[in-house]
Parts: structure tokens; sequence; C-alpha cells
């Protein structure tokens, strides 16, 4: 479902459920070991680099994104053209806890380079959602005559 969320990555959420290491190490163990040794006849082998990756992990990861977008696609755009003010104070919330989940993470040593980084990137992210606010007042155009699509990007 975070997928479809503009700002909001799936890396995010990972993040504040507390699974981003177990992602991001079930993403790296994928690799091409099980098919080469497969194709090289080590069959042991390729059953034992087969066996290094979560692949429980993953399919339920794999299951819940697309039955979340599935799900709530609809539900999001509707939200997000009734009540635009409240989803994007939500969806801040939300990066806003993961940047403090992350502080409490950095070591001392690391926070010089942290707080360089913030500093790189808040005026970045600054000029950006300016640009997106002058590009457009309203993502959507939406119109309420009978037999037409509500809103159309």
């Amino acid at each position: 479902m975070c997928d479809i969320i503009p700002g909001v990555s799936g890396g995010t959420i990972a993040l504040i459920t507390g699974i981003y290491e177990r992602l991001v190490l079930a993403i790296g163990s994928i690799s091409a070991d099980p098919l080469t040794a497969l194709l090289r006849g080590r069959k042991a082998e390729a059953t034992e680099a087969f066996g290094r990756i979560d692949r429980v992990f993953l399919r339920v990861l794999v299951a819940g994104a697309g039955l979340g977008l599935l799900a709530m696609s609809g539900v999001i755009l509707s939200l997000m053209l009734t009540f635009p003010a409240e989803n994007f104070a939500f969806f801040f919330g939300l990066i806003i806890a993961s940047s403090l989940i992350i502080s409490y993470r950095i070591e001392k040593a690391d926070a010089v380079i942290a707080v360089a980084w913030v500093g790189l990137g808040w005026p970045r992210a600054t000029v950006s959602a300016e640009l997106t606010r002058l590009r457009s007042a309203t993502p959507f155009r939406c119109s309420s005559s009978p037999g037409s699509s509500p809103c159309v990007p």
C-alpha cells in the first residue's frame, strides 16, 4: 500500500515497522549462484545457495504489496482527493517518524555526516516541493457532470 502513496516508500514503512534490515538482507541474498551451480551440474551447491534466500519473507512481502496495491489504490486516490491536507500531514508524520528512528540509531561519529546530508538535502527538497506547487495547484481535474469521469490526472 505504501508504494501507491506519494512520498512514502516501502523502505520508509519497513524502517518504521522494524523489518528494514531483514528486507535488505533478503533482497541482497538473491543472486545467480543457485542457477549457476545448477547449470554446472552441482545440485547440492545449488540447493545450498537457494536455501540462503529468505523465500518465505520475500513471498509474504510481495503478496502483501500486491494485495495492498489492488485493495487500496482506489481508497487512497479517494482520500487524497477528499482530504488532501490531512493525508499530506499524515505522510509527513511518517517521514518525520522514520527520521527520528534513524536519528536514534546513528552513532555520535556519524552524527556530523548525517547533519551534513540533511543540510544538503533540505534545500533541495524545499526547492523541489515549491516547483511542484507552482506547476499545478491541484494534481487532478475533477468534474461533477453526470456521465463523465470524476477525476482525471
